[in-house]
């Protein structure tokens, strides 16, 4: 067995922004006994180890090896350095005897041309999570981890650290900080790390963009407790039943919605896309929801409940749920389906127990609004 102790620099392309990949390194780091550290750094995140060496080559086998959130990197290049012998600090650039492995402050920013990866779908831990009454988050509608959230929609820039997206201006909560240093934490360096103390609110605007109140993300007790303060997603529900066209911000910016069973509304959203004869796509609550409705293979499921929860186009059941007409084409033999990506929607689908058409909140050829104020600006009165 080989122990002399050895001190390597690793330089690491591929998507390794916004997947948890610095706290996998150091995770592995520790894991082999190996001192060190990773950072962003220029254009590759650079990792530095030092130890014995068949520790070192362990860990360099596991570091090449694992897929995190089903991306992938290389290792673009590898030099070896003079063993540090007598330092016992945690600086980055002198691993040495005593010292452990740490995550460091990224550095060359302005050099950055590190890839972002996607926007991730809600994991099944924020699910539970979500679902629990006795959760710090429990139905908190931005809930995410180092696992799931957004990525590519909120990045200011690159490197994917908390200060270049727009979480910037929601400072954590001491709670909050807990767990992004707690190494065995699923929130440990995650940049999107909120809770309701701390981050951002959902909030029910009239359709002449007047503001009604703020949630708090505890729907029932909310209206329980507090009946001066309406809840967004109640209001939301309220309207959809009705019959009404609703926009609703997430991560990637406004949709449009309405109940995919009401042909009425879907014709109404058709007009204000001037979009009468493309069908729309569908938001189901739940895989029995979709399978009603859809033809479902295991592979077309396993794409619905993946990372990247996108549209799968899915083969009309006979005598299913949902018509064509109500999906805004009657002679489509397709339904375009998707599953809530995010907690809003999560939570939205699951109060309505019932599919929603989901549609970008624009004007046709027009990006995607993503800001309050143009929403409200071209839309007022019509939703």
């Amino acid at each position: 067995m080989d122990v002399r102790p050895k001190r390597i620099v690793f330089a690491i392309d591929g998507l390794v922004q916004g997947v948890g990949f610095r706290p996998f390194i150091e995770r592995l780091a520790r894991q082999h006994g190996l001192s060190g550290g990773v950072k962003n750094c220029g254009q590759s995140v650079q990792v530095e180890v030092q130890g014995p060496a068949l520790a070192i080559d362990r860990f360099r086998i596991e570091m090449q090896t694992e897929s995190l959130a089903g991306q992938q990197w290389a290792v673009t290049a590898e030099n070896e350095r003079p063993v540090a012998l007598d330092s016992t600090s945690l600086d980055f650039s002198e691993p040495g005897p005593g010292s452990t492995f740490k995550i460091s402050p990224s550095v060359g920013i302005a050099a950055q041309r590190l890839p972002l990866v996607a926007d991730r779908a809600i994991c099944a831990e924020c699910r539970d999570e979500l679902a629990d009454s006795t959760n710090r988050r429990y139905r908190y509608p931005f809930i995410s981890c180092a696992r799931c959230g957004p990525r590519f929609s909120i990045a200011t820039m690159a490197p994917f650290d908390r200060e270049r997206t727009t979480m910037a201006r929601f400072p954590p909560c001491a709670e909050c900080v807990d767990e992004y240093e707690s190494i065995a934490n699923r929130r440990y360096h995650a940049q999107t790390i909120s809770c309701r103390n701390c981050g951002p609110q959902l909030q029910w605007r009239d359709s002449q963009g007047i503001a009604s109140g703020l949630l708090d993300s505890l729907q029932s007790d909310l209206l329980q407790n507090d009946r001066l303060q309406p809840d967004p997603l109640a209001e939301a529900v309220t309207v959809l039943r009705a019959g009404g066209v609703v926009a609703i911000k997430s991560v990637s910016g406004f949709h449009l919605a309405v109940l995919a069973a009401n042909a009425g509304a879907v014709a109404r959203l058709g007009k204000l896309k001037n979009r009468q004869r493309k069908p729309f796509a569908v938001m189901f609550p739940s895989l029995d929801a979709v399978n009603a409705s859809c033809h479902l293979s295991t592979a077309e499921e396993q794409w619905l409940t993946g990372p990247a929860a996108p549209i799968v186009l899915l083969d009309k059941r006979v005598g299913g749920d949902l018509t064509g007409a109500a999906t805004g084409a009657a002679d489509n033999p397709r339904i375009g389906a998707m599953m809530p990506a995010c907690a809003t929607h999560l939570l939205l689908v699951a109060a309505l127990a019932e599919p929603v058409v989901m549609t970008s909140l624009n004007r046709y050829g027009a990006p995607v609004v993503c800001r309050n104020e143009i929403a409200i600006e071209q839309f007022r009165g019509q939703v």
